[in-house]
């Protein structure tokens, strides 16, 4: 019969080598990344390691200049859906009385080839290189990150991190409603400024 120094023995060498296990499955599949403050508003996910998302964007909104940024990985990929949302933004935030400008960043075989970027400027669509379009992106302005659709995700989110936006959905039809959520907590008259332009762009069909 076993010994009792040789049963407790036993039992230390299975939690080893349990918890062995148990580590390397977890690192092979990570749970859930976990938030310190998360809130669910019309189907929308948001997200925030610094603050309730609420108090994020009321704070962000007090900005005077914001960059709107697209990614495009080559020439022919579509970003249609993606340039409507960015353009939401513009109109919204002109509206607001902030500087908005829209930022394309074009990517060829992973790295970044240029930018094309109107400077706030409604008429100007200027190409410009690798270092001026970092230029952009590092300074004290707010940020709205349009990110390419992610088929794994269940719900559209929206990570809010320092001075920064970042718009993510499974398909990219769902990333206007998600932006126009943004705006909202940030800007009451959000939808009346879109029914306004709808208003205006009806119009201009009919004549």
């Amino acid at each position: 019969m076993a010994s009792r120094t040789e049963w407790v023995l036993g039992i230390v060498i299975f939690a080893a080598v349990f918890s062995a296990i148990l580590i390397v499955f977890t690192q092979a599949n990570p749970g859930p990344e976990k938030f310190k403050f998360e809130a669910t508003e019309g189907g929308v996910v948001f997200q925030s390691n610094e603050k309730q998302p609420s108090e994020f964007l009321t704070a962000l909104k007090d900005h005077n200049e914001f960059v709107i940024v697209i990614s495009s990985s080559s020439v022919s990929e579509d970003i249609s859906a993606r340039g409507n949302t960015m353009i939401m933004f513009q109109s919204i935030l002109t509206a607001n009385k902030k500087k908005a400008i829209a930022l394309i960043r074009n990517f060829a075989k992973g790295s970044l080839a240029s930018c094309n970027t109107n400077y706030g400027l409604a008429q100007l669509n200027e190409q410009i290189d690798p270092k001026a379009c970092n230029e952009l992106l590092d300074s004290n302005r707010a940020f709205v990150f349009i990110e390419a659709s992610n088929a794994e995700l269940k719900q559209p989110r929206v990570f809010l991190e320092k001075n920064s936006i970042f718009l993510k959905a499974s398909k990219d039809s769902e990333m206007q409603d998600a932006g126009f959520l943004v705006l909202k907590t940030m800007y009451s008259d959000s939808e009346g400024i879109v029914k306004l332009i709808n208003d205006f762009l009806k119009n201009s069909k009919s004549k």
